[in-house]
């Protein structure tokens, strides 16, 4: 019996379940009290082999310190508490798992475009890439959802799967 483990790791991020016992999909928030998130992670460890894909925490150009900040705190803990509870860890960069399913922007930024121009494209591009997010996710899973935090955790998922496969006792 395998779990795999989707996190996308950022102050709205998600973590998604998926047993290959009871072939069950869940997801929730990232809780932000880090007693709750270890028990959540405590809790799902116990009964199964478990494979998480972690997203890998990259600070971006542009990006602000406080956010930064932030992300690199939840993806400190969340590293910790996997580390821990034994699961087998596989940090995936965001650029791995988007280019596995080939989300890329149909917006291309001009060399010789002036900073304002080409801030403008960078949030076209990641405002296009949240959408293509949704919408892979939902066709994926069979789902409904709105959140690109939530389509980017069950993502990671379902990449963590179809890589690593096999990596367990199963």
């Amino acid at each position: 019996m395998t779990l795999y483990v989707g996190i996308d790791p950022g102050k709205s991020g998600y973590i998604s379940f998926y047993s290959t016992e009871s072939n069950e999909l869940e997801y929730e928030k990232l809780p932000s009290n880090f007693d709750l998130l270890y028990d959540l992670l405590a809790g799902k460890n116990q009964l199964y082999d478990s494979i998480c894909g972690l997203e890998k925490a990259t600070a971006y150009k542009g990006q602000g310190a406080k956010s930064i900040n932030t992300y690199l705190i939840n993806f400190g803990a969340l590293l910790g508490f996997l580390e821990i509870l034994d699961y087998k860890v596989h940090l995936i960069p965001p650029r791995t798992w988007q280019a596995y399913f080939n989300l890329k922007s149909s917006i291309t930024i001009p060399k010789k475009a002036d900073r304002k121009t080409k801030n403008k494209l960078r949030y076209q591009q990641k405002k296009e890439l949240k959408q293509k997010s949704i919408e892979l996710a939902n066709k994926i899973w069979g789902l409904d959802i709105k959140d690109h935090n939530l389509a980017d955790s069950l993502l990671i998922l379902k990449y963590t799967i179809e890589t690593y496969k096999g990596a367990s006792n199963e």
